[in-house]
């Protein structure tokens, strides 16, 4: 059953879908596992640009960057560039505000895991209190 509360990552997710354009948001699949969890995932070729200065709630979420390059930002913060191979890791307090670039006409593959913060807290076992971003590159196995 998805829920109707407004403080859940379904919730702020969809506040956050409403600012992207039609073709982004027809490209995204929303699985809300239950009132903690929500799985995105976008899979598409847009032919317009996502150009969005977006506002947020607390939130966690990893997300994978499979194909398509692109850029984030806090506001007065730095660019973060993503590209294939790219997992981000964010958490924040409270209300925040960036920004995001993709161009269009390129392969979007994108898989974003959002937790509430306490659900987070209770799968690592601790309060995690972390500001900002955390972003690494997968490396290849060798076999």
């Amino acid at each position: 059953m998805i829920s109707t509360e407004q403080n859940t990552p379904l919730a702020h997710y969809q506040q956050l879908l409403a600012q992207v354009p039609p073709e982004w948001q027809a490209i995204t699949q929303l699985h809300q596992i239950n009132d903690n969890l929500l799985i995105s995932c976008l899979d598409g070729t847009p032919t317009q640009a996502l150009q969005s200065k977006n506002s947020g709630q607390s939130s966690v979420s990893v997300s994978i960057i499979l194909a398509g390059k692109g850029e984030v930002r806090f506001a007065q913060g730095a660019y973060l560039t993503l590209a294939p191979n790219t997992v981000v890791f964010m958490q924040n307090n409270g209300q925040v505000n960036g920004f995001n670039y993709f161009a269009a006409n390129q392969s979007i593959r994108i898989v974003d895991f959002r937790f509430s913060p306490g659900m987070f807290n209770r799968l690592i076992g601790t309060q995690f209190n972390f500001k900002g971003k955390i972003a690494f590159r997968l490396q290849p196995l060798s076999v």
